[in-house]
């Protein structure tokens, strides 16, 4: 198989690993990339204009993702990107369910009105730029009101690296997101860290399900 296409622009000015990152997982992700592909280092660096430093740290980043595997004196291969993508989903739904019940149970009224003010402006906008960051905004309640554990921020931001992505390559998605995240909000403001759990459930596999036709249709 052949390497991922140049780059439409150089990286010589953004060489950081997780800027190349960013780079190969939309690739992985739009399926540009096919699973089983081999990622060199040299490669890469010479595609993206860059040294073989921020090539090697996105490879580390994208190996913790799930999204290659790495072999000694071999470089990295694309994983499926099915199982790459499921994988992070259930391991951020378990600690989304933690943060979910935590944060149901102790919401305060500063934190109810702080969701209620980001309700509010979700259901007026339908920009998605606005969208991406109120459903942040909203999290950002959510794990301060559970006092979520060191852990859990750190899936969170995976899983927001990957999140980006996926909507980058299905804008639909952010729709989604948005009618979504409504749900969930309401159901926190309403103390039911389970039923908030369950709509960010749906919400996930209906986001991953426009992922898989997307892919599909690019494939052919």
């Amino acid at each position: 198989m052949s390497q991922p296409a140049r780059a439409r622009f150089p990286l010589t000015r953004r060489s950081s690993g997780a800027l190349v990152a960013d780079f190969l997982r939309r690739q992985i992700i739009a399926g540009e990339l096919a699973p089983g592909q081999r990622l060199t280092q040299e490669d890469i660096a010479a595609q993206l204009q860059t040294s073989r430093v921020p090539v090697r740290e996105a490879l580390v980043i994208l190996e913790q993702e799930g999204f290659v595997r790495m072999e000694m004196h071999r470089g990295g291969f694309v994983l499926p990107i099915e199982t790459s993508i499921s994988d992070n989903a259930e391991v951020w739904e378990l600690m989304f369910g933690l943060v979910a019940r935590r944060a149901a149970a102790r919401l305060t009224a500063e934190f109810d009105s702080q969701l209620a003010q980001i309700a509010a402006e979700l259901t007026a906008t339908h920009d998605p730029a606005a969208i991406l960051a109120l459903c942040e905004d909203y999290l950002d309640v959510l794990f301060d009101a559970a006092s979520a554990p060191p852990v859990a921020r750190t899936v969170r931001r995976t899983r927001a690296r990957v999140i980006d992505t996926i909507f980058d390559v299905v804008p639909d998605a952010i729709e989604t997101s948005r009618s979504g995240t409504l749900e969930i909000i309401e159901a926190i403001r309403d103390r039911d860290g389970e039923s908030a759990n369950a709509a960010h459930a749906a919400m996930q596999r209906e986001c991953l399900d426009l992922l898989m036709k997307a892919i599909e249709k690019h494939d052919k």
